[in-house]
């Protein structure tokens, strides 16, 4: 995978993921597992624990030249479910690619987020490697499969 993305005009942006959920921990994991993912790649991974935050880091990163790749967000959190976080995401940012991961998850929801392709994956708590590996595989922005 190319390390760097290219936009509207042709230069070189600088890759990125963001991954939001209200506990560090989870957060953790998917830092860990990502870069293992991305071991030979240069990738910005933010974290979020407070969800309400997300739109303007995605402002901010854009704004700095930074191509958002993917979005991993937790169903449930106090502050806003992931379910009303991606419809608030693809509102402003339609071609941001969301995965939804959970262990809770109203199983009705995340099939209209499916099928509304709102969401590209869906990804069971607790997940392995593996899991995180085959829902990347399915986001377009990854130049090549890195799973």
């Amino acid at each position: 995978m190319n390390s760097t993305a290219n936009n509207n005009y042709g230069a070189l942006r600088k890759l990125a993921a963001i991954c939001i959920d209200d506990d560090p921990y989870v957060l953790q994991m998917l830092e860990i597992q990502l870069r293992e993912i991305f071991r030979n790649e240069e990738i910005l991974l933010e974290l979020i624990t407070d969800p309400c935050t997300t739109l303007q880091q995605i402002d901010y990163l854009q704004n700095n030249d930074f191509e958002i790749a993917f979005l991993i967000t937790d169903y449930r959190m106090p502050q806003m479910s992931g379910y009303e976080l991606v419809y608030a995401v693809k509102t402003k940012y339609p071609e941001l690619e969301c995965i939804l991961l959970s262990g809770q998850a109203d199983k009705f929801e995340v099939r209209e987020l499916l099928h509304a392709e709102v969401i590209t994956a869906f990804i069971n708590k607790p997940w392995k490697l593996q899991d995180l590996q085959t829902a990347l595989t399915r986001i377009s922005k990854l130049n090549e499969k890195v799973c």
